[in-house]
């Protein structure tokens, strides 16, 4: 186990204060922009070249790095796998992790009882659902050799799309059913399907 700081060549957040939004320039990005698998940008705030230049200073984000949300709804990882420019705010954390580091086994490893387990013990001592820099420099992580992290990157890519399969397939029987449901209690109340008494 190794401490985040060391296997990191940048832990920083976004911005402090909110920018003036206009309809169009760089997508400044939230937490509730990284929370499905990909970035809608018709759904994103957008800020000025001028502006994100000022903002860059502190932290320009560039692909393989990786976004942490630490506000509001921790732990959402999202790796950057874009090469499109962005800003982005305080409730967001950039990591630039070094090459021991594969950022998909890292997001992988954040949904892990183990950092949950970090994460719980930090919370039990304040009520305010934010993760500081320092408790985030201050995370453990395992970290076996790079190919091994790529082999565990590939199973579990694997195993998930095999049960994300099988949980769209459950949904499907679910919708089925429920629609069923309906139609009898409708059948049954309207007298177009007679009950025995």
């Amino acid at each position: 186990m190794e401490k985040l700081k060391y296997l990191t060549s940048l832990i920083v957040d976004g911005t402090h204060f909110t920018p003036t939004y206009i309809p169009d320039g760089v997508p400044f990005l939230r937490v509730t922009d990284i929370q499905d698998e990909s970035i809608d940008l018709n759904e994103v705030k957008y800020i000025s070249p001028e502006e994100h230049s000022l903002l860059s200073k502190r932290a320009r984000a560039r692909r393989g790095d990786i976004l942490l949300s630490k506000n509001g709804t921790i732990g959402i990882v999202k790796v950057v796998d874009w090469d499109w420019e962005f800003s982005f705010f305080v409730s967001l954390c950039l990591l630039r992790p070094e090459k021991r580091l594969n950022p998909l086994y890292f997001s992988f490893f954040f949904e892990s009882s183990v950092v949950e387990q970090q994460l719980f013990e930090s919370s039990k001592k304040t009520s305010v659902t934010n993760l500081h820099l320092v408790k985030i420099r201050e995370l453990l992580i395992c970290v076996p050799p790079p190919n091994e992290q790529g082999n565990i990157v590939r199973y579990l890519r694997s195993r998930c799309s095999d049960l994300m399969t099988v949980v769209r397939n459950i949904e499907t029987q679910i919708a089925t059913l429920t629609a069923y449901r309906k139609s009898l209690i409708h059948e049954c109340v309207t007298g177009q399907r007679r009950v025995g008494g």
